[in-house]
């Protein structure tokens, strides 16, 4: 796998990244910045080639999870919008980024959470922050990073 050939647009205003891979559509990140130095990170999805038809962009921005389909699993796609966000939440003095895990993201990727804690992020218990149905809250100081 070639890394140059992940390409990542979108830009802090939008609260969107979307991932290309070789000319086609491979991922998306969505986040939410609250405006007082927390963002909320809302889901990251690696695609398959046939996965994504034109303006279908899931919305959901309180769960955290990857989703893997078909062609686009172990390339670096997920690693690659999430490097792109650190630096886009880094140059918008962002001191603290969060985000849930909910039962069926783990049945999705079971090793969901070990990826997060690959990229530093803390595996907490839901608080008053998480919607209902969290099985858990990640979390990222900056500073940690």
């Amino acid at each position: 796998m070639n890394k140059s050939e992940i390409n990542i647009e979108g830009d802090f205003e939008i609260g969107t990244l979307i991932a290309g891979y070789k000319g086609k559509r491979a991922g998306q990140l969505h986040f939410f910045d609250n405006g007082e130095g927390v963002v909320c990170l809302g889901d990251i999805k690696v695609l398959g080639a046939n996965d994504v038809k034109p303006g279908l962009i899931d919305r959901i921005l309180h769960i955290a999870r990857i989703r893997h389909y078909n062609g686009f699993r172990n390339l670096g796609i997920g690693d690659a919008l999430l490097s792109r966000f650190f630096e886009l939440v880094r140059k918008n003095n962002v001191k603290r980024v969060y985000g849930l895990v909910v039962a069926s993201d783990l049945d999705d990727n079971p090793s969901l959470l070990k990826w997060y804690e690959g990229h530093c992020f803390k595996i907490l218990p839901p608080d008053q922050e998480c919607i209902a149905n969290a099985k858990h809250k990640i979390e990222l100081t900056l500073m940690d990073r």
